[in-house]
């Protein structure tokens, strides 16, 4: 069986090359659930805290912190920040 390539221009390669419709909504639609998880994090921070007695905030601050960089990373913008790493 063969089959021909799709010339660029035809409908059958308009309709499943160019959708920026449904590629603005899947990228909207994970940046949001990011946002949601960061505001879940710091909405829950103090019940996180319990759980480590005896620590203050300067030395949980990696939680929220671990998370932003973990996403940054998934979304391909590792280097956007240009703060010193802290050992």
């Amino acid at each position: 069986m063969t089959t021909t390539p799709t010339q660029i221009g035809s409908p059958a390669a308009s309709s499943t090359l160019a959708r920026p419709g449904l590629t603005l909504l899947i990228l909207s639609g994970a940046a949001f659930m990011a946002s949601l998880d960061v505001f879940i994090v710091n909405v829950a921070f103090d019940d996180i805290s319990s759980d480590f007695d005896g620590s203050t905030l300067s030395q949980m601050s990696w939680i929220p912190q671990r998370l932003r960089d973990s996403l940054r990373g998934a979304a391909g913008s590792g280097g956007a920040d240009r703060r010193p790493l802290r050992a």
